[in-house]
């Protein structure tokens, strides 16, 4: 896998050039500032300001997160697991370096640890120096925190203890050659023996386009053959310049039907708390995302209206103002 060459002057201003959908698009974000730009023993670690979507983390040329739309992302990979799990103690974060998955979870007072696993110790040091606003959450909840430097899946196989949350934030495989052992049948078997009963498996799952339909059903497929539940959900997440999908598992009861608002609305009351930490993600935009996966789906071909959605404008709008 070779590295574009993301940063350039055009026009006399710098910008970084997104080279994900190349060679049908190349997106091209104007650059303000360049804080860090270092290589690691396992990828090349770039933090831009940038003017439309603020302070960025960029490795090996791809978009990570941004301060501006990253609680957007952190929140639709998190929330759902947190809503649908009935005590969340123990929650396992696979990749996550950034610190904002930690942060979004410390907020859910159910939570009593926090266990941070990334390969790359560079990563943790540049962006809680330079993404410090993703870490402030982590900080201030620092006893509840542990982070180890290491691979994923070698953890997973020594430490047999139980989570109830295991969120799977590693890079794509197709994004990163240090990622791409991972996310394969023993990594996902593993997570199903470290769940707890009752546990949940959360992870973001991909793009959700029609070019990168075959990585993102290998994804389900892996995850349908190590657990009997499943859901899947897309959003659009503006610093990826595309819809991303984030699937939930677990082996126990079925998940909740996020997709419809009654049920969204009666867990949004039951964590008030975790609720009132939201910083981007709306009771709307929860079911829209869920909505949007459904096998009848407007996006879908063979869709059809279900009843729930006949006053569905109705009963959503307000909610998305």
């Amino acid at each position: 896998m070779h590295e574009k060459e993301t940063v350039a002057t055009l026009c006399g201003k710098l910008y970084f050039a997104d080279h994900y959908d190349a060679p049908r698009s190349i997106h091209h974000h104007e650059v303000s500032r360049v804080l860090a730009d270092e290589r690691s023993p396992y990828q090349h670690i770039q933090i831009f300001d940038t003017r439309k979507h603020g302070r960025v983390l960029v490795l090996d040329g791809f978009p990570q997160i941004s301060e501006r739309d990253g609680w957007l992302y952190t929140e639709a990979m998190i929330l759902p697991a947190l809503l649908a799990h009935p005590n969340p103690r123990r929650v396992l974060i696979l990749g996550g370096g950034d610190g904002a998955a930690a942060s979004f979870s410390a907020h859910d007072p159910r939570v009593q640890s926090i266990t941070i696993v990334d390969l790359d110790k560079k990563v943790v040091e540049l962006t809680q120096l330079h993404l410090f606003s993703l870490w402030e959450n982590a900080r201030r909840y620092s006893k509840k925190l542990d982070i180890t430097v290491g691979d994923a899946l070698a953890f997973l196989k020594r430490d047999l203890a139980q989570y109830d949350i295991i969120i799977s934030d590693i890079t794509d495989p197709n994004e990163s050659e240090s990622a791409a052992h991972l996310l394969g049948i023993e990594f996902f078997a593993l997570i199903s023996a470290r769940l707890a009963p009752n546990g949940i498996l959360a992870m973001q799952s991909g793009e959700n386009a029609q070019n990168t339909k075959t990585a993102h059903q290998g994804f389900l497929n892996l995850v349908s053959k190590n657990f009997s539940r499943h859901l899947t959900s897309a959003l659009y997440i503006p610093w990826f310049s595309a819809e991303w999908s984030f699937t939930f598992a677990r082996n126990s009861e079925p998940l909740p039907d996020f997709a419809d608002i009654f049920i969204a609305k009666r867990l949004f009351k039951q964590q008030r708390d975790l609720i009132s930490s939201l910083q981007a993600l709306t009771i709307g935009k929860l079911v829209a995302m869920f909505a949007a996966t459904e096998p009848d789906s407007p996006l879908d071909p063979g869709y059809r209206s279900r009843t729930r959605f006949v006053n569905g404008a109705n009963r959503i709008a307000p909610l998305l103002k």
